[in-house]
């Protein structure tokens, strides 16, 4: 049974906990919503702001399930082929390399199978301003990260191409087919790409935290129209819970069938196994996985410092939508919110079940050996040492247990699991794994180079979506991240890159070797320094 008020005390405190000024909340049981509530306040101005359930929010990649359920009509509808070459729509595309466009579907572009990096970009590049432009201009120059089919590996500019195919299809602009195939039909009255009509609804402003933890207003507020597919989207917990209601509902909203229960099904069934414990994996736009027996669908979107959470299950008819406007430092708690409602509305133990583990195959770790790179994940390296399979992080030291066929997961040394899953390769060596998730690739790491002479690199390195301090100490690089308010050790791992925690960054430099940028963090960003001597 849920208590409201134990709820409503467990948000206030989290909220409070990680200076989250605003949070919206929708719960859905079946057709309906059973409880909605704003807590805190939308914008400088104390308790004349608060948030409200109507209060418009980004949404950040919940945008992702919308395109997709937009495309999925036009599907149904006969106009797009989930499975057929991409360029049978739209022949001109090039996707990387000559012929690679050919090789990837729509399934693929919806399931983060098509190969492409995730890079996303908070305002238009020059020349870029339409998803046109962007098909034209971007995509082409994009380095694939696995070829087409092989892997998930998350991409924005794979939903952001798919929603373009659907524009050039249609020839109605993107916005438009939303309006028409989604937004309307579910009476989502407060859901827009237009930051001009957001203004017109009551809209909360995201924060960043000041030097001495005091939230202020991020400026300038964002939009890129040439990547509104992938995480672009302004909406409220309100029109979100109807959204939830056509996945919950098998496709049906208010008695109306706006896609067939055979499509949700489609959508929700796992596409793209991640290889982790909780059998996480990606369907068609949205995530699946597995919480205390019960079968979990949605996604989160953080972009600008909000966030969001669209979480179902689906075969217990519950939804949970959840808009804030900081995100850093809240991901945790969010995650935290959201099983309370779950645990308590469904009957489930509080206990977190432990990882099974199951006899170890030693057949396939010579295979395994090695060292891999991911953006999002670092530099792992697996060894087999005194009978155990490693992992080292990052620098950190990981025993591994097996968990099922390729799958493991271990203990970190300062708390929290891993998991690792190895992706069938080559009998004499695996090319790809999973860490947590993330892609990495095998690495056959050069001499590292001599962090001395990364001396003059130090300093601050400010982007969209963070702000990094680079400092020496004994020797050592360090890196420190505003939002997660940490500092983590850095490997070297050649005349420009390193690895950490936080990923992979490359070190852009000017004709005189002087460090003028950073890119990487988990993605294809770009972070300027603003102290170059």
């Amino acid at each position: 049974m849920l208590d409201f008020s134990r709820l409503e005390e467990l948000i206030q405190r989290e909220m409070a906990a990680a200076i989250v000024p605003g949070l919206a909340l929708a719960i859905v049981r079946g057709d309906e919503v059973v409880y909605a509530r704003g807590f805190g306040v939308k914008e400088k101005g104390g308790t004349a702001c608060p948030v409200t359930p109507e209060t418009v929010f980004r949404i950040g990649s919940v945008t992702k399930p919308m395109t997709g359920t937009m495309i999925l009509r036009l599907v149904e509808a006969g106009i797009l082929d989930l499975d057929a070459p991409i360029t049978d729509a739209v022949p001109w595309l090039t996707v990387g390399e000559p012929n690679v466009a050919a090789q990837i579907t729509l399934r693929m572009l919806l399931s983060h199978t098509a190969g492409l990096p995730t890079l996303l970009h908070y305002t238009p590049s020059p020349g870029v301003n339409t998803l046109e432009d962007y098909a034209r201009i971007v995509i082409p120059r994009l380095k694939l990260v696995v070829p087409p089919g092989t892997a998930y590996a998350y991409s924005n500019p794979g939903i952001n191409l798919a929603g373009y195919i659907a524009e050039a299809v249609t020839q109605t602009p993107y916005g438009d087919l939303m309006r028409e195939w989604v937004f309307e039909p579910l009476a989502m009255r407060h859901t827009t790409f237009d930051p001009l009509m957001a203004m017109t609804y009551p809209l909360s402003q995201s924060f960043v935290l000041d030097a001495k933890a005091q939230p202020y207003v991020k400026r300038p507020f964002i939009d890129n129209p040439a990547e509104y597919p992938c995480g672009f989207a302004m909406s409220t917990a309100l029109d979100l819970a109807n959204f939830a209601q056509l996945h919950l509902n098998k496709g049906s909203f208010k008695g109306e069938q706006i896609l067939r229960p055979a499509t949700i099904d489609a959508m929700h069934a796992p596409h793209a196994p991640l290889m982790t414990p909780d059998e996480r994996a990606y369907g068609l736009t949205v995530r699946t996985r597995t919480y205390k027996g019960v079968r979990l669908v949605g996604h989160n979107g953080g972009i600008a410092k909000y966030g969001a959470v669209w979480l179902l299950a689906p075969d217990e008819q519950i939804g949970v939508v959840m808009l804030f406007n900081r995100a850093p430092g809240f991901w945790g708690a969010a995650d935290a919110i959201s099983s309370h409602v779950l645990d308590r509305l469904l009957d489930l133990s509080e206990s977190v079940p432990l990882t099974p583990i199951v006899a170890p195959d030693r057949s396939p770790w010579r295979a395994y050996e090695g060292s891999y790179l991911g953006s999002g994940a670092g530099l792992a390296v697996i060894a087999a040492a005194d009978d155990c399979l490693m992992l080292t992080l990052n620098g950190e030291a990981i025993p591994l247990d097996r968990v099922s066929g390729d799958c493991y997961s271990g203990r970190k040394p300062g708390g929290g699991s891993v998991s690792v899953g190895f992706l069938p390769g080559a009998a004499d060596q695996t090319k790809y794994l999973m860490m947590d998730g993330m892609l990495c690739a095998r690495f056959d790491q050069a001499t590292a180079p001599d962090v001395g002479t990364w001396a003059e690199h130090a300093g601050i390195y400010r982007g969209d979506i963070d702000i990094w301090t680079l400092r020496f100490a004994d020797g050592q690089l360090l890196i420190y991240s505003d939002d997660e308010r940490t500092e983590v050790p850095c490997i070297p791992l050649d005349e420009h890159r390193f690895a950490c925690a936080f990923g992979l960054f490359e070190f852009a430099c000017d004709a005189n070797g002087r460090a003028v940028a950073l890119r990487g963090g988990g993605g294809e960003w770009r972070f300027q320094r603003v102290n170059v001597p």
